[in-house]
């Protein structure tokens, strides 16, 4: 916890290592978000498409 109150304390520009490892941890939360929200999402596109096909009689 100390390192990070030092990194924002810090007057120095952010360097190479501290952009990857704020990179890495946006990509990390990305996918966690994704894989959270992906089985309510399909299952959303799911019943549309049903409701879709069964009013017009196509899936197009």
């Amino acid at each position: 916890m100390s390192a990070f109150l030092k990194l924002l304390r810090g007057e120095k520009g952010i360097t190479t290592p501290e952009v990857l490892v704020l990179t890495a941890g946006i990509a990390l939360l990305s996918v966690l978000v994704v894989q959270t929200l992906l089985p309510a999402l399909t299952g959303a596109h799911t019943t549309v498409l049903n409701r879709v096909t069964n009013l017009t009689g196509s899936g197009f």
